[in-house]
């Protein structure tokens, strides 16, 4: 679903609950508008948490001999860099790809599904070995 179409979904809703509002308050019932308020101030808040949490998710790629991790969760957005040299790639518990060099441990996949992380982890396996790739992985 596109921003555009996202934010249709949430004015028609709106729309609607003040329709049932002013319908209410026609009739007598005014009370009734203060909860069609409190309904959409509250599908409000549900549809901006979704908004800002529609991108989350890893982005990997490897260039000059070095992985690159970028990570969005919500607002904050995150850059690491780990060396290829005595890079450890492995499947961790719950089945997200664990990145192991030194005493750095870094964890990724956790927004992608079983299928996808298996396609990931098997190319940064292969990527691991042959440092000079250059094509990005997404997760």
């Amino acid at each position: 679903m596109s921003p555009s179409q996202f934010g249709g979904c949430f004015l028609a809703l709106a729309v609607l609950s003040a329709l049932v509002a002013l319908f209410f308050w026609a009739q007598g019932a005014r009370f009734v508008t203060f909860f069609a308020g409190v309904e959409v101030l509250a599908l409000g808040l549900a549809f901006a948490f979704h908004a800002v949490h529609a991108t989350d998710g890893e982005r990997v790629w490897v260039q000059g001999g070095r992985l690159l991790i970028e990570r969005r969760h919500g607002l904050r957005h995150a850059h690491e860099v780990l060396d290829l040299d005595g890079l450890r790639v492995a499947e961790a518990a719950g089945g997200a790809i664990e990145l192991q060099v030194g005493g750095r441990s870094v964890r990724i996949g956790c927004h992608a599904d079983a299928a996808r992380r298996q396609q990931v982890l098997a190319d940064l396996r292969r990527r691991v070995r042959r440092p000079m790739a250059a094509l990005p992985v997404r997760t």
